[in-house]
This record gives structure tokens, sequence and C-alpha cells, in this order.
């Protein structure tokens, strides 16, 4: 069986087991593999010069990958990373979406978008991903448990496609009498694709087009010009607009947006408490960030739940007066969540009326706002914990003394102003 680059050598780094890896054995394999130092270890006596990533996760590439990247890139090393295979945007697809990287894409048959493929303005080119009839060739081992006889297995997703440019690459660099940088490599093989089908099943951008070796192997032997890229990604639209919320009023509907994380806010007054953000219902995975005073990143946030699923809940007891802001990224894509946020405020504007006997007067008390449950106090003593019904009486003997009464909500320090009565 013969690969794109038949002649090449290839060196096999194991980063992931049956349960997968951690990021940070992927980076230092990254740098081993291009012949940076990794701690503890011999340096590799033949670094690469194409790196092929086949695999990946949800997420903002981060530090640590991009250091890996970046460190690749500076000594000479091509990095083709797959895309990924959620049908959504790669640019919440790591490591495809880290910079200094090939983001490969992967095309059926018919030259169409292979329907698992990532999509987005980070892909730099498609390749075969999916073929006769769903899957492509390739070479494995029969053995289960230890190495036996190889054999042919049947394979689909864009960790199929990503060789398929790794091995153009290398060809390119051969031809080119291994005299290119990684960028001038890259803008070959973006430049020297086959167009997609006229209908191409693809959602913003999936590449400039299908990889073409024969091409890109010419310009890199300098038998034809290099052209320029057939079909560049279009202009990125400005992302989803803030949505300011209000107090206890739920936003429907919320989706994964493919132009970037959907942002809120909301207003607090002073003498508010317990402010809830709350995310629920619907399918796929939303993070929620919230931050006061500023937006949240993904690197900056006051809170951060991380859960599976969409139902999570950030709770500031004692928030500050001022606005604070929510941000949801897509973990998996979402569709169909509800954002609430609320906060209590204390109960405003107690009147306090006295009818009734002069030895045994009843004291009404009136007022407005507060939480679902409030306490009241009668000279700092509890007397009532209950619903708040905005209203409540009270009988009370003279001999006990002056009134002054206060309403709290339940659990905590948010009261009203006290009144009091002789």
């Amino acid at each position: 069986m013969a690969g794109v680059a038949f002649g090449g050598k290839v060196q096999h780094l194991r980063v992931l087991g049956l349960c997968g890896g951690v990021l940070s054995d992927i980076a230092d394999a990254i740098v081993w593999a291009a012949g940076g130092e990794v701690a503890g270890i011999d340096a590799n006596p033949t670094p690469a010069q194409v790196i092929n990533l086949s695999l990946g996760g949800s997420g903002q590439c981060g530090a640590t990958y991009q250091a890996a990247m970046d460190i690749a890139h500076a000594r000479g090393a091509v990095v083709v990373v797959a895309a990924g295979n959620a049908n959504t945007n790669v640019a919440n697809a790591r490591p495809a979406n880290c910079d200094k990287v090939i983001a490969v894409g992967a095309t059926d048959r018919n030259a169409r978008r292979s329907s698992f493929s990532n999509y987005g303005l980070g892909i730099d080119l498609s390749a075969p991903g999916s073929g006769s009839p769903n899957s492509i060739a390739s070479l494995g081992n029969a053995g289960t448990t230890v190495q036996a006889a190889p054999n042919y297995t049947y394979k689909s997703g864009t960790s199929m496609a990503a060789p398929h440019v790794a091995g153009v690459a290398a060809l390119v660099i051969a031809a080119s009498g291994e005299t290119l940088s990684p960028d001038e490599v890259k803008e070959i093989l973006v430049n020297t694709v086959k167009p997609f089908n006229e209908t191409p099943n693809c959602t913003i951008y999936c590449g400039s087009g299908i990889v073409d070796a024969a091409y890109a192997v010419a310009v890199a032997a300098g038998e034809e010009p290099l052209p320029e890229n057939p079909n560049p990604p279009p202009a990125p639209q400005p992302p989803p607009a803030l949505v300011v919320l209000e107090n206890g009023v739920p936003v429907t509907g919320l989706a994964t947006s493919d132009w970037g994380d959907r942002t809120f806010s909301i207003d607090v007054p002073e003498g508010a408490s317990n402010l809830r953000f709350t995310i629920s219902g619907g399918t796929g995975d939303a993070d929620l960030h919230t931050r006061f005073g500023a937006l949240p990143t993904t690197t900056v946030y006051d809170c951060r739940p991380y859960r599976d699923g969409n139902n999570e809940e950030c709770v500031v007891a004692e928030p500050q007066a001022g606005t604070y802001y929510a941000m949801l990224t897509t973990y998996q894509p979402y569709a169909g969540v509800t954002l609430v946020a609320s906060y209590g405020m204390p109960p405003q504007d107690l009147t306090v009326v006295s009818s009734g006997a002069r030895m045994r007067p009843l004291h009404t008390l009136g007022w407005t706002g507060g939480g679902g449950q409030v306490e009241i106090f009668r000279n700092g003593v509890l007397v009532h914990a209950g619903a708040n019904t905005g209203s409540w009486s009270h009988q009370v003997v003279v001999s006990s003394g002056p009134s002054t009464y206060q309403v709290c909500n339940a659990g905590s320090e948010a009261c009203s102003a006290s009144v009091s009565l002789r």
C-alpha cells in the first residue's frame, strides 16, 4: 500500500490511548517532533518537516497549544490539523483553530463537504475524508492486544483528510529542494486546489478547495507559477449583538452562532441580592461565563460552572451595583437553550398603620417589592416568616413598648428601612 508521500519517512508519536489523552502530552509531542526541547526526553534526532494531527476537541486553542505550534513553526515544521467532525464552526475546534497550522476539512467522493466535517473561516483547504461509498481505505492491523498482520481498514473523518494534505506537504517540500518555509508550503497548498462541486454542501466556508497534489508539486518544482487563491474566505460577519436582560425575564431559543459567542448584560441596582444567571433546556452543550464590569472571555471570568449539558448557574449572593455580563460559548453545538438573569430587591416603602383597641392595637404593615419569601422583625426580633404578600398584620400589647418594624428578604440582609410606632 502506497501513501501520498510514498518516499517519506514516518515517525509515530503516541499521545492518545483508549481513554483519550491530555493536552500537555499532545503539546510536548508537537514540540519534540519538530526538534524542540522537552524536559526529561532526549532531543529528536530526526526532526519532522511535517506534523500531522488527526485529533482534536472542542474549545479555544489556548496558550499551551499555541506555544507548541509557535515552536514547531519557528523550527520549520508544517503542522497539519484535522478540522473536526462535529458539523460546526471550526472556530470552536482545537487545535485546528490555532494560528500557524493548516486546518483541513473533509470532502466526499462527489467533491462536496462531508456531512460531518467542520466548516468556517478557519478552514484552509479540504481533502478526501469520506469515499466509496462512505470511507477511506487505510492501513490497519488485525491485532487487538498485540501487533498482528497488517490489513485494510476503512475510516471516515477529517482525521483521514488531514494526512492527505500532510502527504502533499511532504511532496511539496521535496520538490522545492527543501527550501520552503511553513508559510510558503501553506500558500502553495491553498492556492493550487481543485474546485468543490457546484453544490458544495458548505456552510460559510470550507477552505479554498480540494488539495491537488500534482498542481502543488509542479508549483513547488518551479514548473508552474504560483496562482492566486482561487477561493479566498469571505469577510466575517459581525458577532451577535449584545442582549440587555431584564430582571427575571427569560431569553429563549438560544442557539450556537457561527459568527461568535452570544453575549448579554444586566444592570443591577444598589441593594440587590442573590443575582443568578441560569441556563437550561435545549440540546448540545453551552458553557456559561459571567463577569462584573466587563464582558467575560474564555480565560477571564468570575464564574464558569463548566458542566456537561445546558443546566448551569452562576450566583452572586451580594452583587455590586453596576453592570454584569454573561457569555455563552459552544462546547458542542447547542439549540433551544433558555437564559434568565434575576436578582432580589429588598422590600421598600414600608408603612405601618395602627388600628383597633388602644391597649391591644393591630399594626398593619404594607410594603412593595422584595423576594418571594420575607422575614418581619419587631424591635429586632423575628415575628413572622413566610410568603411575600406585600402586607401583614400584627396585634401587640401596649405594655410591650414602642414598635420598630423591618421587612427583609428571607435569609438575607436585604431589608426595608425601619418604621417606628409609639
